[in-house]
C-alpha cells in the first residue's frame, strides 16, 4: 500500500522537500475509557445452554450545552477471530460498491449482504450492483456464515441491552462490510445513524497491528472530545443514533461488519418517527433533532413531513443543540435567497408600472423621516448568521459556515474596489483556521486554497502548506489540487511521482477531473490499456457517458483480428456505446447510427 505520500494522525506531515509543518488538526491517539467492565453470558434459545460470553463495558458521552448523554457499549469477541478473518477472506478479492456515500459524497467502498433480511432487497438500493451472478454467490456464502451468529447471538443481546426501545423486536435491515485503506477511503465524516434506532459495528481485524486510528466517538466535531474505540478483531460496538461517530485511519487496512437495526421484527416494518418521539416530547433537543431528520423517512409526498421536520429542528435549535442550529442556518439562507428574488422581481414590477411602494418610502406625509423597513429575506439571513455563530464554539461545520460567510463579504468587497479587502480575507482565513482546529475537512480545504493563491495569510503564498492542508482535508478535491501543485513548473515542489499517486487516490475517491488526468496521462504514454481502466474507474464511480463511449472506442481499436477476440470485444464495446447513447452523449448516438449503416452496407 501506498501510504508514504498520506497526512498521517500519528506523526508530521512532510512534503518533497522533506520540510516538517504541524499536524494535521485531527491528529491523535487517544482512546475510550470504557468502565464497569464485567462478563456477559447470554443464554441460548432453548435456554439450555450458552450462546455467547464475553465481557463488557460501556461509557457515556455526554453534548456540550444540552445535558443529552449517549451511550456506547463494548462487547469483546462477540465473533470469533477465525469467524472475522474467514468473512474477510470471502470478501477480499471481491469488487465492493463505488457509489457515492450519503455523508460525504465520496465512495462508498462496501459490500452488501442483505437488506430486510434477504439477499434479493439489495437490488432496491440505489447504485448497488446486486444482480451479478459472482456477486450473488458471495453473498449467499456471507449470509451462510452470519446468519446463525446474528440469529444466535447478535440479535439477542441487543434486545437485551435495549429493552425499552425494542420491546423484543429490533431487527437487523442492513447488513454490509465496509474497508478502509489508504488507496480508497481512510476517513468517514463524523455523523449519527438516523436512519437507525440501533447500530452493531464489528470489527473484522484488529486496532494496532493491523491498523491505526480506527471508529472513533465524539459528541461535536471538535477533535478536542474525539476518542477512538481500540477494537480487537471479533469486538463489537453497539450504540444509537445519538452517538456521534466517525471512521479514520493513519495506517494500515480497516474492515468492519455493520448492522443496522429496525424494531419491526423480521418483516423490517417500523415507523421511525416513534424514535426517540418520548424523550423529544420532555424537550430532549437530540432527540427533537433525530425526528427532524427522520421526517423525511416517513413522508408521504404531501409536504406535512416537511413542515414537521421543520418544527422539530427550530425545537431543537431553541433548545441549544448546536447542529440543529447550523442546519436551521442553511435552511433560512436558502428560504431567504429564494424569498430575495421573489422580492427583486416585484420591484421590477413596481418600477416597471411607476408603483411608488409604501414599503420604500422613506418621507411620512408630513416630512418626517420614516426608517426604511428591513426586508423579510434580510431578516432570514441575519437570523441564520445569529445561529451560525451560536453553534460555532460547539459544532465545526457552524465555525466553517462563519468562515464562508467572512470570504464571501471579503470577495464582494474585493470585486467591488479590488485591493481594500485585505483584512477581510484575513478574518476568513482566521475562522477557517478555527474550524480546522475543530476537525472540519472543508475548512482544512479552504486553508489549502488560501495557501496556494497568498490570500488572507501572513507567509504570502505557501505551496508546501497548500499541499498540506489539501491533504489533511482527506476529500478528493483536496487530494487532486495536492496533485496539481507537484505537477507545477516550480522546481522545489514538483515531484511527478507523488502527483501520481495523489491523482490516483482522488480518482479512487470518485473525482471525475482526477480521473480524466489519469486516462489522458496514460493515453499520452500510449499505454491505451491502463486509459481503458481509469475509463471503467470514471464509469463505474460517476456513469460518465463520455468515459462510456472513449472506452467502447478504445476497446474496439484494440480488439485484434482474431475473430473470436474481436466478437468477443465489439459485445463489450457495444454495451459501453449504446449505454453511453442511452445517456444522451452525441458522439456515441452518432457512432451508433453510422455502425449500423456499415453493418448493413455490408
Amino acid at each position: 500500500m501506498r501510504n508514504s505520500f498520506l497526512c498521517l494522525l500519528a506523526t508530521a506531515c512532510t512534503t518533497a522537500a522533506a520540510r516538517v509543518l504541524e499536524p494535521c488538526p485531527h491528529a491523535t491517539s487517544e482512546v475510550v475509557e470504557f468502565t464497569g467492565n464485567k462478563t456477559y453470558t447470554l443464554k441460548s434459545s432453548d435456554g439450555g445452554g450458552v450462546a455467547w460470553s464475553g465481557e463488557h463495558a460501556s461509557a457515556s458521552l455526554e453534548w456540550p450545552r444540552i445535558g443529552h448523554k449517549a451511550h456506547v457499549n463494548v462487547l469483546s469477541e462477540l465473533i470469533s477471530k477465525q469467524e472475522a478473518a474467514s468473512l474477510i477472506d470471502l470478501l477480499d478479492d471481491q469488487k465492493f460498491d463505488v457509489d457515492k456515500d450519503t455523508v460525504d459524497r465520496m465512495t462508498t467502498y462496501e459490500f452488501y449482504l442483505q437488506k430486510n433480511g434477504n439477499i434479493a432487497d439489495v437490488a432496491t438500493i440505489p447504485g448497488k450492483p446486486a444482480h451479478s451472478a459472482t456477486r450473488r454467490a458471495v453473498r449467499e456464502q456471507a449470509v451462510a456464515m452470519t446468519q446463525p451468529i446474528i440469529d444466535e447471538r447478535i440479535v439477542p443481546l441487543v434486545n437485551e441491552l435495549y429493552p425499552e426501545d425494542c420491546h423484543g423486536e429490533c431487527y437487523p435491515c442492513f447488513s454490509f462490510v465496509r474497508q478502509y485503506d489508504p488507496e480508497h477511503r481512510t476517513t468517514h465524516q463524523a455523523h449519527l445513524d438516523i436512519q437507525a434506532l440501533v447500530t452493531v459495528v464489528i470489527s473484522l481485524n484488529s486496532y494496532g497491528p493491523d491498523f491505526e486510528g480506527g471508529l472513533y466517538v465524539s459528541t461535536g466535531n471538535s477533535h478536542d472530545d474525539t476518542r477512538y474505540v481500540a477494537l480487537q478483531s471479533g469486538d463489537a460496538v453497539i450504540h444509537q443514533s445519538d452517538l456521534l461517530h466517525g471512521v479514520r485511519i493513519n495506517r494500515g487496512e480497516r474492515w468492519s461488519w455493520i448492522l443496522w437495526f429496525y424494531d419491526g421484527g423480521p418483516s423490517c416494518h417500523a415507523d421511525p418517527a416513534t424514535w426517540f418521539r418520548g424523550k423529544a416530547d420532555d424537550g430532549d433537543p437530540l432527540a427533537q433533532f433525530l425526528l427532524a431528520k427522520r421526517a423525511h423517512m416517513t413522508g408521504d409526498g404531501s409536504g406535512s413531513s416537511e413542515q414537521t421536520g421543520r418544527e422539530w429542528l427550530e425545537k431543537s435549535a431553541s433548545g441549544g443543540f448546536a447542529r440543529a442550529e447550523n442546519d436551521l442556518a442553511a435552511l433560512y439562507f436558502d428560504e431567504a435567497t429564494e424569498l430575495e428574488a421573489k422580492e427583486q422581481k416585484m420591484e421590477r414590477i413596481q418600477k416597471q408600472f411607476a408603483v411608488k411602494s409604501k414599503v420604500e418610502a422613506e418621507v411620512d406625509v408630513d416630512g418626517s423621516v420614516v426608517a426604511k423597513p428591513i426586508k423579510e429575506s434580510v431578516r432570514l439571513k441575519q437570523k441564520a448568521v445569529d445561529l451560525y455563530k451560536s453553534a460555532s464554539e460547539y459544532e465545526a461545520d457552524a465555525m466553517y459556515n462563519v468562515g464562508r460567510l467572512a470570504l464571501a463579504e471579503a470577495l464582494e468587497q474585493a470585486e467591488r474596489k479590488p485591493g481594500s479587502a485585505g483584512e477581510k480575507f484575513t478574518k476568513a482565513v482566521n475562522l477557517f483556521a478555527q474550524a480546522a482546529a475543530m476537525g472540519s475537512n472543508l475548512a482544512m480545504f479552504n486553508l489549502g486554497v488560501a495557501h496556494n493563491n497568498g490570500a488572507g495569510v501572513t507567509t504570502g503564498k505557501d505551496l508546501e502548506k497548500a499541499v498540506h492542508w489539501f491533504q489533511c482535508a482527506e476529500t478528493k478535491e483536496g487530494m487532486r489540487r495536492a496533485a496539481a501543485i507537484y505537477r507545477m513548473d516550480d522546481v522545489a515542489m514538483q515531484n511527478l511521482t507523488l502527483s501520481t499517486q495523489l491523482y490516483e487516490r482522488a480518482a479512487l475517491m470518485g473525482d471525475s477531473i482526477a480521473q480524466w488526468q489519469l486516462i489522458e496521462d496514460t493515453h499520452k504514454a500510449g499505454n491505451d490499456f491502463k486509459a481503458m481502466d481509469w475509463l471503467k474507474v470514471a464509469v463505474e464511480h460517476n456513469q460518465d457517458a463520455q468515459a462510456m463511449y472513449t472506452l467502447g472506442r478504445l476497446i474496439l481499436s484494440n480488439s485484434g483480428t482474431a475473430p473470436g477476440v474481436r466478437a468477443q470485444a465489439e459485445r463489450e464495446a457495444m454495451e459501453y456505446l449504446t449505454h453511453s447513447a442511452a445517456l444522451g452523449w452525441k458522439q456515441a448516438v452518432e457512432f451508433l447510427e453510422k455502425w449500423k449503416r456499415d453493418r448493413s452496407t455490408a
